[in-house]
């Protein structure tokens, strides 16, 4: 399990790389609190407050609060990220979670760009 988990968080990484540097939202470590998916196919994580530390500002799109991200969970490194999201959530293990700066999946909430989980020792 753990190796799979480290195989789709490399998959992540390369898929979403290029866009990295421009990336608004960036919590590290977070804590998973809560994983969501609504009728129309879109995901959202919601993380824990009292442990995340973020390090930047949301892009002006993102009015809906700044304590979670939002993803098309119907593509294939959308059910990369749930799985990894579910992973977190259950185990709860620190994550860094980096955004996209647009709202791209829901329309007042940030999109997701890299979600690495950080292995615990």
């Amino acid at each position: 399990m753990q190796n799979v988990l480290k195989f789709l968080a490399g998959v992540l990484m390369l898929t979403s790389w290029p866009s990295v540097a421009n990336a608004a939202g960036h919590w590290n470590p977070v804590v998973v609190e809560r994983v969501g998916l609504n009728q129309h196919g879109t995901a959202f994580i919601t993380v824990d407050t009292s442990t995340s530390t973020a390090t930047s500002t949301p892009p002006a799109c993102s009015t809906n609060g700044y304590w979670h991200v939002a993803f098309d969970a119907k593509t294939a490194t959308g059910q990369a990220l749930l799985s990894m999201a579910i992973s977190a959530k259950l185990s709860k293990n620190p994550v860094r979670l980096i955004g996209n700066n647009i709202c791209d999946a829901y329309s007042t909430i940030e999109g997701v760009n890299v979600l690495d989980l950080i292995p615990t020792n």
